[in-house]
This record gives C-alpha cells, structure tokens and sequence, in this order.
C-alpha cells in the first residue's frame, strides 16, 4: 500500500517533533505552499519525495538546523536564502528593523543613505527597502565572500529593490568609497559579539558561519572598532544602531560617549534582553 502525504506528514511531525517543521520541509522539497499541500494529503507520495524528506530529516537529527537543511527563512516580509555561508537570521534581528524604521520615519528626509555593516544574508537591508515609504540608499558590507555571494543572490531574488541597495566587499568600512564619507543617515550592524568562551548551542558552533560570531576582546572588538570609526561616515543629524550582547552594553555606552556620541540608549528586544544600542551623531 503506499503512502500518502498525510501519512508523510505525521511521519514527519512525529520525527521532528513539530508539526510546524514537518510542514515547512515538505513544503520546501514539494516546491509548493501549505495550501496546495493540504490539498493533496490523500494522494501517494513519489517514492523520490520519501527518500529525499527521510535525507533531510536525517541531517536534521544530526544536528542541521533546519534552516539550512530547507534553504530558506521568512525574515519579517521577505524569503531569504540561506545556507551554511551566512547566519541564520535571528527573531530578535527582525526589532532591529523596527527600530530602524523608527529612525527612518523621523529623520527630516525624504531621501534616506544607510550603511549595514556585516549584511550577511542581507536581511536587514532588503526588509527595509521594502518596508519603507522613503527614497533609501542602501551600502551593505561584508567581508566574507561566501557572505557576498548569498547576498547577491537574495537581491537577486528581489529585482524590485535592485536600484536601493549597493552590495560592497569590505572590512567593514576599510573599503568603502571615500566619496561616502559624512553622507550616512544610518549605520546599523549585527557585528560578531560573542565571547569565544561562550556558550553556544552545538549546531550554532558546527554549522554557522564563526567569523560572524565571535569577535575578540571578549567579544567587543568589532563593536568598539565600528563606534571609534562610525563618526567620520555619518552626516549632520544621524544615528549608529547596534545589536549586540547584554554583557558589553556598559562598554558601550563608555565608547559612545569617548566617540562624542549623543543620547546614547541601550534598548531590550522583545524578549526583555538589553540587545540593542542606539546613538545620535
């Protein structure tokens, strides 16, 4: 008797212990949405579907975070590629977008020039660009060329946004245009801040990307380089937004203020964690 997608269904539920997951993996070896799976629970399952779903739940189990092993993450409005060149983009990544916003919408500008530094999976960016009713001018740097590739072909993937953002290869602003310099309304990062003694789940450590994680001097090295050097790129009136680790916020306000920052806050995410610091240049 063969099986049916119900029955692949449950199966997968029962082995990824969600039904959420089960769905998003079908649906992503499917080429399809919910709607069309459901549609189609009684009918038989391709023996080539049941190979390749028992393959993924497999690497799964082993440790894959299912991100990667399906290819693909919503990230707020948009569907991001992602694999092991670039971070799985975090829930709490999504409010730094909000915030973002927040900055955009009253800043006294109906044209907008913003600079992400380390864009990884270029989330931020491309969740902006959408987002936003203002004319932006989007810079997103990275320094990792696997990076820079996955990118690539996110903006790829979003034709309509080709004209708002400028992917550049860079140490973060080593190698940007100097003709940049004074001209950000915005600099945002989600630099690497995590300690190399942290501790950190196992299929983060095995499969994620490191240079996009763990920073020297106890995490803060990038953080402190991008404050002592954000000033020099940013215009009159502007901000620097930073995600970071609870643990170095008292170190950054100290830096903010050294740099001649203004108003420096640290802000919690939506899980009551300190994880965001902003500044007025």
């Amino acid at each position: 008797m063969s099986t049916t997608y119900r029955q692949l269904l449950n199966y997968a539920t029962l082995e990824l212990k969600g039904n959420n997951y089960a769905l998003w993996l079908l649906q992503a070896i499917l080429k399809t949405d919910r709607t069309e799976l459901y549609l189609k629970l009684d009918e038989s399952v391709d023996e080539v579907v049941l190979k390749d779903l028992n393959k993924k739940i497999a690497e799964i189990k082993s440790g894959l975070p299912i991100q990667y092993a399906v290819g693909n993450w919503q990230f707020r409005s948009i569907t991001l590629k992602v694999d092991k060149r670039c971070l799985i983009p975090r829930v709490e990544t999504e409010h730094i977008v909000t915030l973002a916003n927040n900055i955009i919408n009253k800043l006294d500008k109906l044209e907008i020039n913003i600079l992400d530094l380390g864009t990884g999976s270029l989330c931020i960016p491309l969740a902006l660009a959408s987002e936003s009713v203002k004319k932006l001018n989007i810079y997103a740097v990275d320094v990792s060329d696997d990076a820079i590739e996955i990118a690539e072909e996110n903006l790829k993937a979003n034709p309509r946004l080709h004209d708002v953002i400028s992917i550049v290869k860079s140490s973060w602003f080593e190698s940007l245009n100097e003709d940049l310099i004074g001209s950000f309304d915005l600099i945002i990062s989600n630099p690497p801040y995590l300690n190399y003694n942290s501790t950190v789940d196992k299929s983060v450590i095995d499969f994620e990307p490191h240079i996009a994680l763990f920073s020297d001097e106890a995490g803060f090295y990038d953080t402190k380089l991008i404050i002592s050097q954000a000033k020099a790129w940013m215009s009159e009136k502007s901000y620097l937004l930073l995600e970071t680790d609870s643990s170095l916020t008292d170190r950054i306000l100290f830096e903010c203020g050294r740099n001649g920052f203004q108003n420096c806050e640290i802000i919690k995410d939506q899980f009551d964690r300190f994880r965001f610091a902003i500044a007025e240049n």
